[in-house]
């Protein structure tokens, strides 16, 4: 076994990278050279420096406390990375009293205090890549915000003064649980699904999960209750065997293909039958973020290594790849088939064009980093959602935001767009860790409906295809379907997880849910909502 200085150094490096420390990744790249050492960067797994440190600590700790007949000493004191152990073992009359997990204090079982709700699902998933999504950044110094046009915090429930909101609208009523004929469940997954996409032209639903796969599911059988269809399997194992999490999939407009972007930092393509394409290989660190473009020639991909790639979609190759974040890319999103906008944790959103080598426009004003980006179908706004609590609207044709949406208590995780509608209404949804789903009337600025019912963070929102009804999925194990008429509650289904995403299939008739479930039973669930448009 050896262990150079240089690999020593990348390790160092990609911590820096990762956790988003700017200013010392370039110093400490500029003084090491490690730019100019041959590492393959998509071999090292993310997080790399502290899986070791972590493996390293466990194998001194059991060095420690293994005695000479083989048993291990039951020490209580805890044993950490910089600090001195000194053992504190339990007596053995007393061993039955005491929590006996390594780094706990002794504490008799019967005084330890019950834990009266769940984690932090902000700790917990989002800063675990989801899940995360993302690599966490300091923000000790928040940045003012310029340029705001509406100001919301001086209103007790942060709507706007002239809000639409339906004060009778009947948000807490108790709603219809969906019947075991209207519940299929998808079972096959190993490990929590973080991701699903409907097939725009059949009844193809496609998952990604933590056991690296993605798998296709036909469900236009009928057949509800536990009755699982063979799914298509998509491997995403690397050539020493590896399996890294599918983070992220999209069909193309024809529903020929799927592009899957995974945590190993390559993006695939393949075709609905389960035949592999081609790999693209270029980035540098995983892949959050893929989408095709609209005429089905192009796919943009976002990525932890701060760069968005544009890949023809027909070869396979890179048409140009795209570095203006100082740290990384959490979504991508096409307004047309030659311009996208990016946003980042450096708090920035960025409208590029390919065969541009600037960016169209720089959006600043986010005081935290920049959760997700959705173009309005027209392509005539711009959605961002951050973790500094609100939503903006922008415009391409200036640099000022067009609207600030403020109400959320906590970080705003994701949002949707609304369809077009033959009453031009265009809505959008932000879905926060408060547990509230907004909906807002972008044309006039204001807050239609607040839905109230979820006790844990949403973390997915999806509006059917005629835009008359809104599913929501949240870490309360819960999807709820609702109506955009008065922003009532009409029917809900209690699964067995956390609700990671939840989508429409294209005729507006069947909502897929994506689980978190820790015994992978139930980790994927479609639901007949008997709402067809």
């Amino acid at each position: 076994m050896s262990i150079t200085s240089d690999e020593v150094n990348y390790l160092v490096y990609r911590y820096l990278l990762e956790s988003g420390f700017s200013h010392s990744t370039f110093a400490f790249q500029h003084e090491t050279a490690i730019h100019r050492v041959e590492v393959k960067g998509s071999a090292v797994r993310p997080g790399a420096l502290i899986s070791l440190l972590q493996k390293g600590l466990q194998y001194l700790e059991v060095e420690t406390h293994i005695q000479q007949n083989g048993a291990e000493k039951r020490c209580v004191a805890p044993f950490t990375l910089l600090g001195p152990h000194e053992c504190q073992i339990v007596p053995v009359e007393y061993e039955e009293e005491f929590d006996e997990r390594p780094g706990k204090r002794p504490v008799k079982r019967d005084e330890q205090p019950r834990r009266d709700r769940r984690d932090d699902r902000k700790g917990s998933s989002k800063r675990n890549d989801k899940r995360s999504r993302k690599e966490s950044i300091p923000t000790d110094e928040l940045v003012e915000s310029a340029g705001r046009k509406v100001d919301y915090a001086n209103h007790d429930d942060g709507a706007p003064p002239d809000a639409e909101m339906d004060v009778d609208a009947p948000t807490g009523a108790v709603a219809r649980q969906f019947s075991p004929s209207e519940i299929r469940v998808l079972t096959g997954h190993t490990s929590e699904v973080f991701v699903c996409s409907w097939n725009p032209r059949e009844l193809l639903l496609a998952t990604g999960s933590g056991d690296g796969t993605a798998r296709i599911w036909d469900v236009s059988d009928p057949a509800s209750g536990d009755s699982t269809p063979a799914p298509i399997l998509l491997s995403h194992s690397t050539r020493n065997g590896e399996s890294k999490d599918v983070t992220t999939l999209d069909w193309n407009p024809e529903g020929t293909c799927l592009a899957t972007g995974s945590y190993d930092g390559l993006a695939r393509v393949w075709r609905k039958d389960g035949e592999i394409k081609f790999i693209m290989r270029k980035h540098q660190g995983p892949i959050f973020s893929l989408k095709w473009s609209k005429n089905g020639e192009l796919i943009l991909s976002g990525s932890v290594d701060k760069t968005a790639i544009v890949w023809d979609a027909k070869t396979g190759e890179a048409r140009q790849q795209f570095q203006f974040h100082s740290a990384p890319t959490l979504d991508v999103d096409w307004r047309d088939d030659s311009t996208f906008a990016t946003c980042s944790t450096d708090k920035q959103i960025y409208v590029c064009q390919l065969g541009s080598l600037e960016p169209l426009r720089q959006y600043s004003g986010h005081e935290h980093e920049v959760n997700a980006i959705k173009w309005d179908p027209s392509g005539t706004y711009l959605a961002s959602c951050s973790d500094d609590r609100t939503a903006k609207i922008w415009s391409p044709d200036q640099d000022e935001m067009v609207w600030e949406f403020s109400g959320h208590e906590k970080e705003i995780y994701t949002m949707r767009w609304s369809p077009s509608t033959a009453d031009n209404r265009l809505l959008l949804a932000t879905a926060s860790f408060d547990g509230r789903v907004r909906i807002w009337n972008v044309q006039t600025g204001t807050c239609l409906f607040v839905l109230e019912g979820h006790t844990e963070a949403v973390y997915s929102v999806s509006f059917s295809p005629n835009a008359r009804y809104l599913a929501s999925g949240s870490f309360d194990q819960h999807v709820k379907i609702w109506s955009m008429r008065d922003g009532s509650l009409l029917k809900t289904y209690h699964g067995d997880g956390g609700v990671f995403e939840v989508g429409w299939n294209s005729t507006g008739d069947r909502v897929a849910a994506c689980y978190s479930d820790s015994k992978a039973s139930r980790s994927v669930v479609v639901l007949m909502t008997g709402l067809r448009d």
